[in-house]
């Protein structure tokens, strides 16, 4: 059909060598009226942290003493966290520190560790309970092979007990013919 027949022409005998992807409107320096300036231009870097430091430093001016707020004296029983209060040393004392090993030094050898007895011993099972061999009542199973090929041999010693069963050739006629 004539009509079905579409005529290709390139793009090139159009006008079209190639082609660029073109700026989308409204994302350019051309949008302002005028050229754009940043809120912060013009001002100094300060380091962050800065204006924090020095906020601190002029509350701990606004203090009356260096160490803030003090106790007129200390507590009669002291207790919360972070005291001995109550403990078998007594008072302020605090706990002598005890190492749990000792370092050994360059060329020394370490000590042997002794063996430590077992925690807890416990008795062998008793006898006659399910599940332990020859203790049920009667006579304990004897041990049976099962062979994985034992159906395999069945038929081939089937196959040859047949042969043997057969009694000369075939069966041949007496008569000549066809």
């Amino acid at each position: 059909d004539e009509y079905d027949k579409k005529v290709v022409t390139s793009d090139r005998y159009r006008g079209k060598g190639f082609s660029t992807g073109p700026g989308k409107r409204g994302q350019g320096p051309d949008v302002t009226f005028s050229k754009f300036r940043s809120i912060n231009e013009g001002d100094k870097y300060v380091d962050p942290g800065t204006h924090e430091k020095k906020y601190r430093m002029e509350q701990e001016k606004k203090k009356i003493t260096p160490n803030g707020f003090k106790y007129t004296s200390p507590g009669k029983k002291s207790c919360g966290s972070g005291n001995y209060y109550g403990t078998f040393t007594g008072g302020d004392k605090r706990p002598k520190h005890e190492t749990e090993y000792d370092v050994v030094r360059r060329g020394e050898l370490p000590d042997k560790v002794k063996p430590t007895p077992k925690n807890i011993v416990t008795g062998s099972s008793k006898k006659g309970t399910f599940g332990i061999a020859d203790t049920c009542i009667g006579e304990p199973y004897k041990y049976q092979s099962d062979p994985y090929d034992a159906q395999h041999r069945r038929d081939i010693d089937e196959q040859r007990s047949a042969l043997n069963k057969q009694i000369g050739g075939p069966f041949k006629a007496s008569s000549k013919g066809g």
